[in-house]
């Protein structure tokens, strides 16, 4: 039989495959042997029961024969079974294919294969061993099968628990068991302890050291304050700041302001100028009120009179202050020092009132003076003509052509308005016989008007806000 299993070769390597999984090696844990490949040769140690008759099988008393002394034996390790070896044939289907086609037999390559069998497990250390048995031995006869009970004055032994409830078996009853959990024993060093020993560092060349997280936290720091401080520097514009300037409050002081390009006051007033030469008199101002009476003036129209004064043979012109000075007029000497420009004029006036108040329609060549002049300070002018009102209606009589003062409607100087302007004025004692004082804003500059009626000033300031 084993020579014909030697002979026989597989087909193929699949049949081969299929073939030693299907025949395990023998010896090996969890496979049955069957009885007759058991080897009879091996004798049975120990006393053979006589055999008995089958009609006396379980019915007789047996004698208990005196159990040996049980002598401590270590456990027999188990004999390693012996390697078994296989060859198996691989082929290709292209040699198989070239082998039929030359008209030889397919042959594949041998190739040896050794089952080694799994090595016996070792019994854990100070595990109780097997309890050697005490009792008499049941004796079975040769090609005889008897079923024996538990023998007389032995204790039952302690079945091992399956690890499940309720799964305990019966003596004479076959169970499936699992392994017993087998626990690791602790390996136990074979020498004396070492120490470990300390092995040097090892540094591979070409290798880059890790930078620490705190260099690139400091490298972070500066590029951002570095980034600040360029904003801060350069990028960044300045917003202007917002001063708040305390209201400046009118004072008596003298300010300089600048005075825009305008008409010359001899271009506001046209018409052709007469001249009156200014000389030492006695009576100054009588002589400039008899020479008005001589002039003659169209109605509603200026007149220009030019002051002069004869030096060596040359006429130089005057303003109207340097006349109030040859007559030794006094005014406030800061009026001076506003006064720009002045002209000295004289309006044919249609106004004239009766003694009674009534309005006189049948006047004739009325005339009436008026002086402007263009000064700086609007301000500090106002605050001069009204330090001047207490004597500037005396000091200005015959040059306003005042016949008598005591004449006067009021103490004081009344205030009026024209065309925005505001006017400060006295009547003696009607409006067409007057002391009227006024500055005025016109074209960016301001001028002073004196006058010696209401309408001669309500004309000037016309001329003035038109030119």
């Amino acid at each position: 039989m084993a020579d014909q299993d030697k002979d026989q070769k597989p087909s193929t390597i699949d049949d081969l495959v299929k073939q030693l999984s299907n025949q395990p090696p023998p010896n090996l844990p969890g496979v049955k042997v069957p009885a007759a490949e058991i080897d009879r040769s091996v004798k049975p140690q120990g006393p053979v029961p006589s055999p008995q008759r089958e009609g006396n099988i379980g019915t007789g008393t047996p004698t208990p024969p005196i159990p040996p002394r049980p002598q401590p034996t270590s456990p027999m390790p188990p004999k390693p079974s012996p390697v078994q070896e296989y060859r198996s044939s691989i082929r290709t289907m292209g040699e198989d294919i070239t082998s039929l086609k030359s008209g030889q037999k397919p042959s594949g390559v041998d190739v040896p294969r050794r089952v080694a069998p799994e090595a016996p497990k070792a019994s854990l250390p100070g595990a109780p061993a097997a309890p050697a048995p005490t009792g008499p031995m049941s004796s079975i006869g040769l090609g005889k099968t008897e079923k024996t009970g538990l023998l007389p004055g032995l204790p039952k032994p302690a079945v091992p628990s399956l690890g499940r409830p309720g799964l305990t078996p019966g003596l004479g009853q076959a169970g499936k068991t699992g392994p017993l959990p087998v626990q690791p024993a602790p390996e136990k060093p074979s020498g004396p302890f070492k120490a470990p020993e300390i092995q040097p560092s090892i540094t591979v060349p070409g290798e880059k050291r890790r930078i620490s997280m705190t260099f690139y936290l400091i490298i972070a720091g500066v590029l951002v304050v570095g980034g600040f401080l360029y904003w801060f520097l350069v990028l960044r514009v300045a917003e202007p700041g917002v001063v708040l300037s305390p209201t400046p409050t009118p004072t008596s002081t003298q300010t300089v302001t600048p005075t825009p390009l305008a008409k010359n006051l001899s271009d506001i007033f046209e018409g052709a100028p007469v001249n009156f030469e200014v000389t030492l008199s006695e009576n100054l101002g009588q002589d400039f009120k008899t020479f008005v009476g001589t002039l003659s003036v169209v109605r509603n129209e200026f007149l220009k009179v030019n002051l002069v004064e004869d030096v060596d043979g040359t006429l130089a012109p005057l303003n109207f202050l340097d006349m109030l000075d040859m007559d030794l007029t006094i005014y406030p000497a800061a009026l001076r020092d506003n006064v720009v420009d002045s002209i000295v004029t004289v309006y044919g006036q249609s106004e004239m009132f009766n003694e009674d108040g009534s309005v006189n329609l049948s006047t004739q060549n009325l005339k009436k003076t008026a002086f402007v002049a263009r000064v700086k300070d609007m301000a500090a002018v106002e605050l001069i003509m009204k330090d001047w009102e207490s004597t500037i209606a005396g000091d200005l009589a015959d040059y306003l052509l005042v016949a008598d003062t005591s004449k006067e409607e009021s103490v004081n100087f009344l205030d009026n308005a024209y065309r925005g302007a505001s006017i400060r004025y006295k009547n003696f004692p009607f409006p067409d016989v007057t002391v009227d004082y006024a500055v005025v804003e016109a074209a960016g500059q301001n001028y002073l008007v004196i006058a010696g009626s209401r309408e001669t000033m309500y004309a000037a300031i016309d001329a003035l806000l038109e030119q």
